[in-house]
C-alpha cells in the first residue's frame, strides 16, 4: 500500500471512531433526556390526584354538580398512568415507556389508582358527601401520591445513576480515542519517516548511479586502450603471454573491468543475450578470471556438454562476484571453496538447475543476511556494494533465484535458474546465435 493510502486510511479511521463515540455520547444523553420526561409525567400524577380531591372537597359547600369535573379529572389522571406504563407524545414531547425494572412500582401505583377511583365514584352515586367519607377518601389519596412520588424517586435515582454511567462512559470514550489518536500519530510518523527515507534513498541511489556510470564509462575507455596496448605486446612477444606478471596484469585488467561492469549492470537496463552454454564453463571461465589465493582451496565441477539457455557473460559477471566474496570471507585463514551443480542432467521444460557456491569463511551473522542483497550495503572495506546487487538482478531477469544462508559452518550462496529461457516471464531478453 502507497504511504499516502494509508495515511488517508489511519486518518478515515479515526474519523471513524471519533464520530461512532460522539453518536454513542449523543444517543445516551437523549435516552437520559426521555427518562427524564419519564419522571415529569410520574410526578404529574401528584397534581392530578389532588386536583380529583379538591373537586371532591368543593362538592362539600356546592349544591351544583361536580360530578363532571371529578369525571375529567379522573380521567386525565388515568390517561397520565397509561402513558407512565406504555410511553407516548404528549405535546410534542416523547415519552418512553417504563423500564421492566420499575414493572412493580407500578402495579402499586395502578392498584392504587384504581381503589381511589372506586371509592371517588362509590361517594358520587351515594349523594352522601360528609366530612368524615371526603376525609377517608383523602387518606386513599395520599396513599396514591405516596406511591407515585415513590416511583419518582425511584427513577430519579435511576436518571442520576444513568447520568454518572454517562460521565465515566464520556471518560472511557475520550480517553480510547486519545490513546488511538496517540498510536495512529505513531504509525503516520512511521510511515511518514520509512517514505521520506526511501524517497532520500532513492534520491541518493540516482545521483550516485549516474556518477557511478560516468565514471564507470571514464574508466572503461583507458581500460580498454590498456587491454589493445597488452594484446599487441602479447602477439609481438609471444614467449611473454606466459610471464606470471603479464598473466597477474591480464587479469588485474580483467579484475577492473569486472567492477564497472557491476557498476553499469546496476545503474542501467542491459538486455540479455541468451544462448545455449555449457554451466561448468561459464564456472570454469569464472574461476580463470580470479587469482585465487595458495591458502584456498577450490572444488570445481568437470567440464562437460550439458547446457542451458543464459546469458554466458552475465552469468560470468555473477559467479565472479560469488567466488570474489568467498575469497574475501576467507582471507589469509587456510579454506575452501565448493562449487555444486544439481539436477544438470533433467530437461524437463520448467525444470531448474542449482550451483551451489559454499566456502568456509565466517559465517554471515543472521541481522546482516537479509541485507545482504541490499544495493550499497557492504561489510567489507573495499568494494562498491552493488556487486550481490546487480548479481541478484541478472538472476531474476533469468527468471531464477538467489539466496544465502549458514549451514554446518559454511557460508551457502545458491542460485537456481531455468534451464529453457522463457522471455514470457520477464527480463530485457535479445536472442544470441546458436
Amino acid at each position: 500500500m502507497m504511504p499516502l493510502h494509508s495515511v488517508v486510511l489511519l486518518v478515515g479511521i479515526q474519523i471513524m471512531l471519533i464520530s461512532a463515540s460522539f453518536s454513542i455520547l449523543i444517543y445516551a444523553e437523549a435516552q437520559n433526556a426521555l427518562n427524564g420526561n419519564l419522571i415529569n409525567i410520574v410526578g404529574k400524577n401528584r397534581l392530578l390526584a389532588n386536583t380529583i380531591q379538591l373537586e371532591l372537597n368543593r362538592a362539600l359547600f356546592h349544591d351544583y354538580d361536580v360530578h363532571q369535573h371529578i369525571d375529567i379529572a379522573i380521567t386525565n389522571m388515568e390517561n397520565n398512568i397509561h402513558i407512565v406504563k406504555n410511553g407516548g407524545i404528549i405535546d410534542d414531547v416523547e415519552i418512553p415507556p417504563l423500564p421492566p425494572e420499575f414493572d412493580s412500582d407500578y402495579d402499586i401505583l395502578y392498584m392504587k389508582f384504581m381503589l381511589y377511583k372506586s371509592m371517588v365514584y362509590e361517594l358520587l352515586e351515594s349523594r352522601d358527601l360528609d366530612f368524615d367519607s371526603v376525609e377517608g377518601a383523602d387518606v386513599v389519596n395520599k396513599a396514591l401520591i405516596d406511591a407515585s412520588d415513590s416511583l419518582t424517586e425511584k427513577l430519579g435515582h435511576n436518571s442520576e445513576t444513568i447520568a454518572v454511567q454517562n460521565m465515566f462512559l464520556q471518560i472511557l470514550l475520550g480517553s480510547t480515542n486519545i490513546v488511538i489518536l496517540i498510536i495512529m500519530v505513531i504509525f503516520m510518523w512511521r510511515i511518514i519517516k520509512k517514505y521520506t527515507a526511501q524517497t532520500i534513498r532513492t534520491e541518493k541511489f540516482e545521483v550516485i548511479g549516474k556518477f557511478a556510470s560516468m565514471m564507470a564509462h571514464d574508466i572503461r575507455n583507458p581500460l580498454g586502450s590498456l587491454r589493445n596496448s597488452i594484446e599487441i605486446i602479447q602477439r609481438s612477444n609471444p614467449s611473454l603471454s606466459t610471464d606470471n606478471e603479464m598473466v597477474r596484469i591480464n587479469r588485474s585488467i580483467k579484475r577492473i573491468s569486472h567492477q564497472v561492469e557491476g557498476v553499469l549492470n546496476y545503474v542501467r537496463a542491459v538486455p540479455l543475450i541468451v544462448n545455449k552454454e555449457s554451466i561448468t564453463s561459464i564456472l570454469h571461465r569464472s574461476a580463470y578470471m580470479m587469482t585465487i589465493p595458495e591458502n584456498i582451496t577450490i572444488t570445481l565441477p568437470d567440464e562437460d556438454d550439458s547446457t542451458i539457455e543464459c546469458d554466458a557473460e552475465k552469468l560470468e559477471f555473477v559467479f565472479v562476484n560469488l567466488l570474489l566474496n568467498a575469497v574475501q570471507a576467507i582471507g589469509d585463514d587456510t579454506g575452501r571453496i565448493n562449487v555444486k551443480i544439481s539436477d544438470k542432467n533433467n530437461y524437463e521444460p520448467d525444470n531448474y538447475i542449482t550451483i551451489t557456491i559454499e566456502n568456509s569463511g565466517p559465517t554471515i551473522p543472521d541481522e546482516v543476511i537479509p541485507h545482504v542483497f541490499e544495493p550499497m550495503f557492504t561489510t567489507k572495506m573495499q568494494g562498491t556494494g552493488l556487486g550481490l546487487t546487480s548479481s541478484k538482478n541478472i538472476i531474476e531477469l533469468h527468471n531464477g533465484a538467489i539466496s544465502v544462508s549458514n549451514a554446518d559452518g559454511m557460508v551457502l550462496f545458491i542460485v537456481r535458474i531455468p534451464k529453457v529461457y522463457n522471455k514470457k516471464r520477464g527480463g530485457t531478453y535479445r536472442k544470441g546465435k546458436v
